[in-house]
């Protein structure tokens, strides 16, 4: 649910940044959409309506809303001060909420390194990355790319974890790949 994301993007795009939707766009999202629902198949189930399918549903439309909205105001200005923010106010966040866990914290060399990778490469290198390309290129077409998450998650659970994948998650990557191919050709 949480990767309808490009769809809400393609939609709130065409309509406040007047981005073109032609039907190559849609026939990329549509297939990258189908890739994502076939790499899900097995977990769907009847819990898509619940109260917790709807938060994760409204989470992707609110993601879309905010990259819409960093796209019309931020504009060509100098992007870094605003993702900053963004990333340190969520952990400033973050961080007072993680007061009320009951979890207990080891901090070790381990924590440490995974921490550091964790926030600089994945999370402050990639944002930065994705608003600079924002800058750059149709809120659309920056988006389609997050359609990737899930397939190198099955990727990586197979390469690293030893996981089993299915042929309907090989459908499912093949058509990720499709889609983000016919739109970017």
């Amino acid at each position: 649910l949480y990767y309808t994301h490009p769809i809400f993007v393609a939609a709130l795009g065409t309509v406040f940044l007047k981005e073109s939707f032609s039907w190559k766009k849609a026939s990329a999202l549509l297939l990258s959409f189908v890739g994502i629902v076939l790499l899900f198949l097995e977990n769907l189930s009847t819990s898509l309506v619940s109260i917790g399918g709807f938060l994760v549903l409204s989470s992707a439309l609110c993601w879309a809303l905010g990259i819409i909205l960093f796209k019309k105001l931020v504009g060509n200005e100098n992007f870094l001060p605003v993702t900053s923010t963004f990333l340190l106010s969520a952990g400033a966040f973050l961080l007072a909420l993680s007061i009320f866990s009951e979890a207990t914290l080891v901090v070790s060399l381990q924590f440490v390194l995974i921490l550091t990778y964790l926030v600089v490469i994945c999370t402050a290198f990639g944002v930065a990355l994705y608003y600079y390309l924002l800058r750059h290129h149709e809120a659309s077409q920056v988006s389609m790319w997050l359609f990737l998450v899930p397939v190198f998650g099955v990727l990586l659970g197979w390469l690293l974890l030893g996981e089993k994948v299915d042929l309907n998650e090989v459908i499912g990557i093949l058509f990720v790949g499709i889609g983000i191919v016919v739109l970017n050709k």
